[in-house]
């Protein structure tokens, strides 16, 4: 019967034999949503982090508790902006938007020029700027702005007061970062609730004093539209707001009602099992080189580097190779594909794979290729090649060991090389994305 069905259907049968396929029987809308509805969990339990920045066991801040009035710049000018984090144009979920949230302390000065070769108080003030830029429908860069709180003690320095860091400790937040075309109407919103990236930069601006600063993708809303839509990744009984479609689209269980009216209803359902579990999922691992340690006039993180012309680890050079003992990040946690990882790892011990796009922001100086590798453990490595001397995203494909479970040992390190000892390698970003390969 399935083999007659589909030669009915390629041949766009206008009057497909609805008794001989279903056996007379009507699709029962309650049990089509709770299958459906199994399918959804994704946009009810994701806030994955996609970029972050902060204190990140530095042991001061940047910001300064001193007399503004020097000859030597000692804080950041207040106009000016400070580039501290970066993330390439990752996949967006499907119904997924972003949000900023970050721990701070009060907001210390900033600097302006006295005139005379020095510098003066220009006033306390805190800022952090969030630029993403949307591709979906169309591209759109948007900048989101968060003014700070600042701090009332002399020169607007740290409360030294007994458990004033926790006492001072401040939540602040962009509940929703969105293009500029999504509003409340269902027809804008189905236009990026699929196949949208988001390339994301923070940065600061005068005497921020931030201890943590995230932007993490939250579900929003999935907007679809009946019988034109052909792909979800959410519920096919949601009208882009949450709530239930007013009448399911046909009486029979079949996947089309005619040759101009499909319905798809087997094959959605499949497809949305197959890209939850295959083609969706998180940013697995972020870094960026912003230290507090950097110097107020920076404007751009300051690069980690190497001329070693064999590997080294990028974030500690003294490390000359991978080993399960250097810290790193773990990739345990992300989701396995069957038919990459398949029902006999559990005769692999502890080993599993991911499917991964790994991104590095850098340069080397000279006219011979860098390389830089991805790796979680000796036999499972992707290396990405750098060939300009302009600062840019680079990414390759592959897949990385991890572990079976979440709780697993797996260590990713980045190691860096440059192609000659006259050449110096330059990153400052990194990022790991899930992807279906």
């Amino acid at each position: 019967m399935t083999i007659k069905y589909r030669d009915l259907r390629k041949a766009a049968t206008t009057s497909p034999p609805l008794d001989a396929l279903a056996g007379g029987r009507l699709a029962k809308a309650h049990r089509v949503r709770a299958a459906h509805g199994q399918l959804d969990n994704l946009l009810g339990n994701d806030r994955n982090v996609v970029a972050r920045v902060g204190l990140h066991g530095n042991a001061a801040f940047q910001i300064v508790s001193l007399n503004p009035v020097n000859a030597t710049q000692r804080y950041p000018l207040r106009a000016t902006y400070r580039a501290v984090a970066y993330a390439p144009a990752f996949a967006v979920l499907p119904g997924h938007f972003l949000r900023f949230s970050a721990l701070v302390q009060p907001s210390g000065m900033t600097n302006k020029s006295d005139g005379a070769g020095g510098y003066m108080a220009d006033g306390a003030y805190g800022e952090i700027a969030v630029q993403v830029v949307w591709d979906g429908p169309g591209t759109e860069t948007v900048l989101y702005k968060i003014v700070l709180p600042n701090s009332a003690e002399t020169y607007a320095g740290e409360d030294t007061g007994s458990g004033a860091s926790w006492g001072n400790l401040q939540r602040v937040e962009i509940p929703l970062l969105f293009p500029g075309t999504v509003t409340t109407s269902k027809s804008s919103l189905r236009t990026w609730s699929e196949t949208t990236t988001a390339e994301i930069s923070i940065a600061y601006r005068g005497g921020v004093r931030c201890v943590d600063a995230v932007v993490q993708q939250v579900p929003y809303a999935y907007g679809r539209s009946i019988n034109v839509d052909t792909t979800y990744s959410a519920a096919l009984t949601t009208d882009g707001a949450g709530a239930l479609v007013l009448s399911y689209p046909v009486a029979y269980p079949v996947d089309e009602r005619s040759a101009t009216d499909p319905t798809y209803v087997s094959e959605l359902a499949a497809d949305i099992a197959h890209r939850h579990q295959t083609a969706i999922g998180p940013v697995l691992a972020h870094w960026t080189s912003w230290t507090e340690s950097s110097a107020v006039t920076a404007i751009v993180p300051p690069s980690t580097t190497t001329t070693s012309t064999t590997f080294v680890n990028m974030l500690s050079t003294s490390v000359t190779a991978w080993a399960s003992t250097v810290p790193g990040w773990s990739l345990s946690s992300a989701p396995q594909q069957f038919k990459s990882c398949n029902a006999l790892r559990e005769t692999r011990g502890e080993n599993g794979v991911v499917p991964v796009r790994v991104w590095v922001y850098g340069s080397r100086s000279v006219a011979t290729n860098a390389t830089v590798r991805f790796q979680t453990e000796a036999y499972s490595a992707i290396d990405v090649t750098i060939t300009t001397s302009t600062p840019g995203w680079w990414s390759a494909t592959g897949h990385l060991r991890c572990g079976a479970n979440p709780q697993d040992s797996s260590v990713l390190q980045v190691l860096g090389k440059t192609g000659t000892a006259a050449s110096t390698l330059s990153i400052s970003a990194v990022l790991v994305e899930y992807v279906d390969l």
